[in-house]
């Protein structure tokens, strides 16, 4: 059963931009009540090519959780009821563009260092002057006992009016 504790937490962060490039870093040390203290920060960059091709690359690591599998159930538990990670480090890469006029795709992976990822496709569409369309998968593969295990899919779809 995840365990109530006090935080203490002390972060920084910072984003620019050079030659078009975007980049951020964002971090904080937790000193915590009970269990050990640890280290969790994110960084990434960005990129759009001249023809619409927008790229994303970004990283977490997360001192508070296993390196690598089995992962104790205690994580994944504090997975399902406050959505922490349950792997140390995670990554993240994407595309997105434009399909058509008012309908974007894209693709981003979700992949952790024990060989697991979350394929995930998207696409937005105005489908009217108030009124938009999201549908959007994900596919999981890798190793069984990783934080993505293999076999998981889903498609949702969304539309969203404004009045």
């Amino acid at each position: 059963e995840p365990v109530g504790q006090r935080r203490r937490a002390l972060g920084i962060d910072f984003s620019g931009g050079l030659f078009g490039l975007g980049f951020w870093f964002e971090g904080n040390y937790n000193w915590m009540e009970r269990e050990g203290d640890f280290l969790r920060f994110v960084s990434g960059f960005d990129y759009t090519l001249k023809n619409g091709l927008y790229m994303v690359f970004e990283g977490m690591f997360n001192g508070r959780a296993e390196a690598g599998p089995p992962y104790p159930a205690l994580d994944w538990l504090e997975y399902i009821y406050f959505g922490e990670p349950v792997a140390r480090d995670r990554f993240v890469f994407g595309l997105r563009d434009e399909l058509m006029d008012l309908v974007d795709w894209s693709l981003f992976c979700f992949a952790g260092t024990d060989g697991s990822m979350v394929f995930s496709p998207r696409i937005d569409a105005d489908i009217a002057q108030n009124a938009d369309l999201v549908l959007f998968a994900a596919v999981t593969v890798g190793r069984e006992e990783g934080q993505f295990p293999p076999g998981s899919y889903g498609l949702t779809a969304r539309v969203t009016v404004s009045f």
